[in-house]
């Protein structure tokens, strides 16, 4: 394939996945109303201001970090950046740094580049494990899919994510996690 060409097909399925990441945070984010019940085809608003919900956050900073660009991005850290407005602490000092050096690349990194998928994640949060008014411990389910050009999926990962999002004035921000393969 012409390098004109995998750079068409490749702004094709960014777009893609754009619109469909759109879609989802659209779904997703829609409810400001605690009670809504998903089954029905009620109104429901949405809110733009995510950045006052915890839970919304986290699931915001985990999907963004985790999902990737292989043909675009030299290494997953790229995409740390994209989620840069929901981190704080020294979490979001380290994605400002210089991707390090000297770190193996993901055995399917190369694979993934060279047909130009993407990988996709979504976080779900659930209970907190701990909560104050400035510092929540929530646990989040974090799925990885990577799409493939001719619109197939394969599953990637799951991970168990303990996030840590603190209060700094009026807004949560991811400050740290850990993940544990599910």
């Amino acid at each position: 394939m012409k390098r004109g060409q995998l750079i068409v097909v490749s702004a094709v399925l960014i777009l893609v996945v754009a619109v469909a990441a759109a879609v989802i945070t659209l779904v997703k984010f829609s409810s400001t109303d605690e009670s809504h019940d998903p089954a029905t085809d009620a109104h429901v608003h949405l809110d733009d201001d995510r950045s006052s919900d915890p839970d919304a956050v986290a699931e915001a900073a985990l999907a963004a970090m985790f999902s990737w660009q292989p043909a675009i991005d030299p290494s997953p850290a790229a995409a740390v950046g994209r989620a840069q407005r929901w981190l704080g602490g020294q979490l979001a000092a380290d994605a400002t740094q210089p991707t390090a050096t000297g770190i193996r690349p993901l055995p399917q990194w190369a694979g993934w580049s060279d047909s130009g998928d993407i990988v996709t994640a979504t976080a779900q949060s659930g209970d907190s494990i701990t909560a104050s008014d400035t510092r929540q411990v929530l646990e989040v389910a974090l799925t990885q899919t990577v799409l493939h050009r001719d619109g197939s999926t394969t599953p990637y990962s799951n991970y168990r994510v303990r996030a840590v999002v603190e209060k700094n004035s009026d807004t949560w921000q991811l400050t740290e996690y850990n993940l544990a393969p599910k």
